[in-house]
């Protein structure tokens, strides 16, 4: 059964405090909404060590700093464009302690962004943007006209089979 959240230190010490003031371990359960096997612990941490909050925990400290945090979001933020690898670089530039892209990725992550393919948009080569244009201007001055225009959106259909021909329509795929 995984852990539930961890207790703080107010929490602990509603616990001890309940507990000084002569209330039962079933009474402090009843009253705070904590599992016995919780509020028995940090009675028995308590009486056992005279502890109320939970010592430091083993583990590796973090690489970066706060302050090395905003550098990085500070890089990542002036090209949204960059690689990860790009990023690392400007980085490792700037900050004495080499750090690895692993890690950068994983700050980044902690601090809310993630990377994403940059969507590619279609190219428009000079011949079709002057077809275009030229389709433009030479409609440019239409008012009632397109009134009589059925617009597709590339849509597949066929006239004539059961469907009656509009007269003076044009049709634009």
């Amino acid at each position: 059964m995984p852990k539930g959240k961890e207790l703080t230190d107010f929490e602990r010490g509603e616990i001890i405090g309940l507990y000084k003031g002569k209330h039962t371990q079933k009474q402090i359960i009843d009253i705070l909404k904590h599992p016995k096997s919780t509020v028995g612990d940090v009675i028995k941490k308590y009486n056992e060590q005279g502890l109320t909050t939970t010592l430091p925990r083993s583990g590796r400290p973090k690489i970066l700093s706060e302050r090395d945090n905003r550098q990085l979001i500070k890089i990542t933020k002036n090209n949204r464009n960059k690689t990860l690898e790009e990023i690392t670089e400007d980085f490792n530039e700037i900050i004495n302690k080499p750090v690895s892209s692993r890690t950068i990725q994983r700050t980044l992550h902690q601090e809310g962004y993630s990377g994403h393919a940059a969507k590619k948009k279609p190219f428009i080569s000079e011949i079709n943007r002057k077809k275009r244009y030229g389709w433009c201007r030479m409609r440019k001055n239409w008012i009632t006209e397109w009134n009589s225009i059925i617009w597709s959106d590339e849509s597949r259909f066929e006239i004539g089979f059961g469907i009656k021909k509009m007269k003076n329509t044009k049709l634009i795929v």
